[in-house]
């Protein structure tokens, strides 16, 4: 006879992750429309489309301590480890680049301000045309940036996630869209 005790769902690890993100996903949903998704639903996008992320950087001339820590702690609540890399010139971009793509093996950049003219201009420049070699993708703050090489765009919409993906980026890093979309999001693939 067995104890009562907790119940396993099949799909085991896999499925507790997907659990886990969906939670995330809806605690930290946004309501406006065109509302700017949240550092944890970020990542929790960046986790769908490449589940075996577990570094992400963040690269910002623009972040201050407390964007460093909100970072951080979205990424530890998912199991991401984050790490900032905070250029002041054009010239600290390659260099940075290297550092934490590969000495600290980040799999995905994340762009977080679309005012950060060094990130949107010749940053995003730089790192569209380095990542690819390295299977790494590039969340950006704008959608535009999505069909000029970024691999996707999140915002969020009447309270829902809508992640807009660029397919042929997807297929080159590896990161699989979910052909179905969730409750709390929606993937619209170009």
């Amino acid at each position: 006879m067995k104890s009562a005790g907790c119940i396993r769902p099949r799909g085991g690890r896999k499925l507790l992750i997907a659990m886990g993100l969906f939670l995330a996903l809806m605690l930290h949903a946004g309501t406006a429309l065109g509302q700017k998704a949240g550092s944890a639903q970020q990542i929790a996008v960046m986790k769908t489309l490449k589940p075996g992320v577990v570094t992400v950087a963040v690269f910002s001339s623009t972040i201050d301590e407390k964007g460093i820590e909100s970072w951080t702690r979205a990424g530890m609540s998912l199991g991401v480890k984050v790490v900032v890399a905070k250029p002041k010139a054009m010239a600290d971009i390659a260099g940075l680049y290297r550092s934490v793509v590969k000495e600290k093996s980040a799999q995905m950049i994340l762009i977080p301000d679309a005012s950060d003219e060094l990130m949107t201009g010749v940053g995003f420049e730089y790192l569209r045309e380095t990542v690819l070699a390295d299977q790494v993708g590039i969340l950006a703050p704008q959608e535009a940036m999505v069909s000029n090489g970024a691999l996707c765009f999140v915002t969020t919409e009447n309270g829902k996630l809508k992640v807009f993906v660029n397919q042929r980026i997807a297929q080159v890093i590896g990161a699989n869209v979910p052909s179905e979309p969730g409750a709390s999001v929606t993937y619209v693939v170009r």
